[in-house]
């Protein structure tokens, strides 16, 4: 069985106090530790996002089914606000909620 990665959405959604999105997502690929950085990915279930921090990454469960990160952001308030624009330009380009539907990824189980 092929090992899965963390993968990252290609239009990746990042808090305005990040200014360096690289170096994060180049930790996040190694699982190293970081204190205020919060990950935002497809909910399982009906909901539409949700807000993980990166600190879960090294638990046992993140391993072994790598999230779909669709957005990072710095502090829980910026994850909040940037989940609030993912939905709203969203919506506002398409006139539907149907966001999980849309992304281009390989799809995990829900």
């Amino acid at each position: 069985m092929k090992k899965r990665k963390i993968q990252f959405y290609d239009q990746l959604y990042v808090g305005d106090s990040i200014k360096k999105p690289e170096k994060i997502i180049k930790k996040l690929k190694k699982n190293a530790g970081q204190l205020n950085i919060y990950i935002i990915t497809p909910a399982k279930g009906n909901d539409l996002l949700e807000i993980i921090h990166a600190g879960f990454l090294k638990q046992i469960y993140y391993k072994e089914n790598p999230p779909y990160i669709i957005g990072i952001a710095n502090g829980y308030d910026e994850a909040l606000a940037l989940v609030e624009k993912i939905v709203m330009e969203y919506y506002n380009k398409t006139g539907t909620f149907n966001f999980k539907e849309s992304l281009n990824y390989e799809k995990f189980e829900w």
